[in-house]
């Protein structure tokens, strides 16, 4: 036959004989409202988001310190001139995160007319940004620069 082991709640001295509540001295409440715990959720969305950056921070230096590596090494190493067309495509690309930013904003202010507008304002730009990329590369083809055929092509000067 079983049987039950019971223990009571230890009690520190000076508790008033209450068990400690979650703060820590006997009161489930703090400042007249109800003791919040932590979301575990979000705790799980904080660590993903710091593991993500910590990531791609890694990532950029081994790619950086592998050019600066490459582009010492090698004795083919040639700088070449950056197509023009690519600082209208990183104004693209700046735009259209405001707009996107702008777009979200109107979706939460229940303004479906101004989310379509600049959801649509948003889409165009992206269009446009693909569109200079395809400017660029064929610009840097015209030069005989492939990414197959030289490693510089990623190196560009002002």
């Amino acid at each position: 036959m079983a049987t039950m082991v019971t223990t009571k709640p230890v009690v520190k001295s000076g508790a008033g004989g209450k068990v400690p509540g979650p703060n820590g001295n006997g009161s489930k409440r703090r400042n007249g409202h109800e003791f919040l715990q932590p979301d575990p959720q979000a705790n799980r969305y904080r660590i993903g988001m710091w593991v993500a950056l910590a990531s791609i921070g890694m990532l950029f230096t081994a790619l950086s310190s592998a050019y600066v590596v490459r582009a010492g090494a090698g004795g083919d190493w040639v700088d070449i001139r950056m197509p023009r067309v690519l600082l209208l495509s990183t104004a693209l690309i700046l735009v259209s995160s405001v707009t996107i930013e702008v777009s979200k904003r109107n979706l939460k202010a229940s303004s479906l007319d101004g989310h379509s507008r600049w959801l649509l304002l948003t889409m165009l730009l992206g269009l446009a940004f693909l569109g200079s990329q395809l400017l660029a590369w064929k610009q840097l083809a015209r030069q005989g620069l492939y990414l197959a055929s030289n490693p510089t092509v990623l190196s560009f000067t002002y």
